[in-house]
């Protein structure tokens, strides 16, 4: 669980030199929601709850780069 944290905050420091609030607001909360998620569900030991974060991350992964390499848009 430390070693989550230490990459979490790394990433976190190294998004703080976005351009805008905005995104350094985004990218901060890509990362923060799911670690929480899952801490949660480590914290209350909710195996189910693993469970289901599994599987929606892993679904939201897979269509996440499924779109990112067919669509190829520069947003």
């Amino acid at each position: 669980m430390k070693k989550l944290c230490f990459f979490m905050l790394i990433f976190i420091a190294g998004n703080l030199y976005a351009q805008s609030t905005t995104e350094r607001v985004g990218d901060v909360l890509q990362i923060v929601l799911p670690v929480t998620a899952y801490a949660t569900t480590l914290y209350l030991d909710d195996d189910t709850g693993q469970m289901q974060f599994y599987k929606s991350f892993g679904t939201t992964l897979a269509t996440t780069y499924l779109f990112k390499y067919t669509v190829r848009e520069k947003r």
